[in-house]
């Protein structure tokens, strides 16, 4: 049975935190006890959670499974290598002492999967969410008593590097929601992890939209090589001020939309799911699954 279950949760922030969610609540339902390994500086810094913790180390390498010594090691593969909702589990059974590495929401091998049917995969792993620190929240708080008029409502939009949140929630969608909610008297919100998308927005809605300034005048938030400790405040920051707006209209298939709408709470929240989107998507899908496939049956010299 496990004892020790030890999270190196990767990815974006989101990601990382329905991965520390999932490994709390497999170790509530075995009574093993859960450490987290965090590479973003001080884990207190963000969280004010009880949950033990260790530094990314330079003799750590999850690439070659060496998180813990003498752990039985599982990294859990992303959808373009290979992964899959039944592959990310892990067997409370077979090893008492796992070192796991995952972005994802994840399960025990030995139990049925979660939530398999809906699209917010998230919310079965909501109650082990860590907490977020109170001098973040303070943040979020200052910021909304200064700013937000009433009726305000949230909007993230993911860009950068999900192409499928491009198309299938794409900026004209965005504008057919914008210009309604604005005629009918609210004020928007907007939380994006690209510039140019911010600066488009600000010049359609102009006094009627509202963001957060960030410290770093990142032209791209995601992906990005490191992160210090104030970008990932801004990120969180933005992600509680959505929470807090009367309801959230975020991006399909952005785990950051996924978690700001289930916390929020509001049954008018959704995310934007354009119909032709889904069908780029699924081409655009099949195009890179093809090239992967062609790149693997027929390598390039010299690879």
């Amino acid at each position: 049975m496990l004892e020790h279950l030890v999270i190196y949760p990767r990815s974006g922030l989101c990601n990382r935190m329905r991965a520390i969610a999932s490994a709390k609540r497999l170790c509530s339902k075995t009574g093993a006890r859960c450490s987290i390994v965090w590479d973003w500086g001080d884990y207190r810094e963000f969280f004010d959670d009880e949950t033990e913790w260790m530094p990314y180390s330079a003799s750590m390498d999850w690439r070659r499974n060496l998180i813990v010594p003498g752990y039985h090691h599982i990294r859990h593969l992303p959808l373009q290598e290979g992964g899959s909702r039944k592959s990310w589990r892990v067997p409370v059974t077979t090893h008492p002492r796992i070192a796991l590495t995952s972005w994802f929401v994840f399960c025990a091998a030995e139990e049925r999967l979660l939530r398999r049917y809906t699209a917010y995969e998230e919310h079965d792993v909501m109650p082990w969410f860590p907490q977020t620190s109170p001098a973040i929240l303070e943040k979020v708080f200052a910021f909304k008593q200064a700013f937000f008029p009433p009726r305000t409502v949230g909007m993230h939009i993911r860009r950068t590097d999900n192409k499928g949140a491009t198309l299938r929630s794409p900026d004209r969608s965005y504008f057919r929601e914008g210009d309604r909610l604005v005629n009918t008297g609210y004020y928007i919100f907007l939380a994006t992890d690209n510039q140019e998308t911010l600066q488009l927005f600000c010049r359609r809605y102009g006094e009627k939209l509202i963001h957060y300034p960030k410290s770093s005048a990142l032209e791209r938030r995601w992906p990005r090589n490191s992160s210090n400790a104030q970008e990932i405040i801004d990120d969180m920051v933005d992600l509680w001020l959505l929470v807090s707006c009367d309801f959230v209209i975020g991006s399909q298939g952005s785990s950051y939309s996924r978690v700001a709408i289930l916390l929020n709470g509001s049954p008018r929240c959704k995310a934007i799911d354009h119909p032709l989107g889904i069908l780029q998507y699924a081409f655009y899908r099949t195009r890179i699954v093809g090239r992967r496939l062609s790149r693997r049956l027929w390598p390039q010299p010299g690879t």
